[in-house]
């Protein structure tokens, strides 16, 4: 007798077919499984911010616990530099095909920590791959304070590939959170108080929260002298001092703040050369208004730069011989400044 396979029966036809149905299924998921288990996190950044295990840690908080899904991206990348006065973050997200990239400052190292977990975990949302762990965490922020509580990107830039969907900004909360003080001393050219340019300098201090800064400055200019007559001159100085408030425009390598402030002093003016050669000291009120930039130098030190507006309240005409004008502050003069600026920790 000759052994022989027989014809499989139909309940064997249907057992192979629904394997092959289950191994074509496990085939077609297996990608996306990878792409999960591939994921990875790259955190690079000086010894004075927070490791590498620490941001994982509190990227768990949302993403949940380890290992990390940041469902579609293959790679999620963040590079820590200091930047003058402030902190730079770099974060890259990389599904594979096209990368998102997006800058965040942050006055300390250890707050980009926050926003950068809260941008990747609403990035991860946002791209509809998270599960509903995820979901649930990431559309949570607005009901849980001390998870939302996170510097907002003062600087943000997509590249130049980046998909339709970019990083959603971090929550703007924890901007306003610390203060520091900056003190600056400049070198000014005014044509406000004083005929023609008159060189000064000035100093002062400032407290800065946030994006805004207030403080106060005094200033001085000498004298400048004026003509009056063939022999005769006509010497003005001021001292004055005030108190002025800038608002951040622009922050990166060159930051821009626009200022406005009130100005109080004494306008002096003597004569030389004149029969009645007398010393007149008048009010100078003037509010102002400019633009200011710095541009880090590292160490807390910056270049500053000033231009203003100044438009005098008070403006005395000055005479000799009772009839020959001599000087009368403009309604509206200019000053510019140039210096260094220093902020404190």
């Amino acid at each position: 007798m000759t052994l022989a396979r027989g014809t499989p029966g139909p309940a064997w036809w249907l057992l192979r077919q629904t394997c092959s149905a289950l191994c074509l299924t496990a085939t077609i998921a297996w990608p996306r499984h990878a792409l999960a288990a591939e994921s990875r996190f790259e955190w690079d950044a000086p010894a004075a911010c927070p490791s590498g295990e620490q941001v994982r840690a509190a990227l768990g908080e949302l993403l949940g616990p380890a290992p990390l899904d940041f469902g579609p991206f293959l790679s999620v990348r963040a590079d820590v530099e200091q930047r003058g006065t402030e902190w730079e973050l770099v974060l890259d997200l990389d599904d594979g095909e096209r990368k998102r990239s997006r800058i965040i400052h942050a006055p300390e190292c250890a707050d980009l920590v926050e926003a950068a977990r809260v941008a990747i975990a609403l990035a991860v949302d946002a791209e509809g791959e998270a599960g509903a762990g995820l979901g649930a965490s990431a559309h949570g922020l607005e009901g849980a304070p001390a998870e939302a509580a996170a510097p907002s990107p003062t600087t943000s830039s997509v590249a130049p590939d980046a998909p339709l969907v970019s990083l959603p900004d971090a929550p703007a909360s924890g901007e306003s959170s610390r203060a520091t003080f900056r003190l600056h001393a400049t070198a000014l050219v005014d044509a406000a108080a004083t005929p023609g340019a008159a060189l000064g300098g000035s100093s002062g201090a400032e407290l800065l929260q946030g994006r805004w800064s207030v403080g106060p400055y005094l200033l001085f200019l000498p004298g400048e002298e004026e003509a009056a007559g063939a022999v005769a001159l006509v010497r003005f100085s001021l001292l004055a001092g005030g108190l002025r408030a800038c608002l951040r425009l622009i922050d990166g390598i060159v930051e821009a703040r626009a200022c406005a402030g009130m100005e109080v002093g004494r306008l002096y003016s003597s004569g030389k050369g004149l029969v009645d050669a007398n010393r007149y000291s008048d009010w100078w009120v003037t509010p102002s208004a400019g633009l200011r930039f710095l541009s880090p130098l590292g160490g807390g030190w910056a270049i500053q730069a000033q231009g203003d507006a100044l438009v005098p309240l008070i403006r005395e005409s000055y005479v000799v011989n009772q009839t020959q004008p001599v000087f009368r502050p403009p309604s509206v003069g200019l000053r510019a400044a140039l210096g260094v600026s220093l902020s404190l920790d």
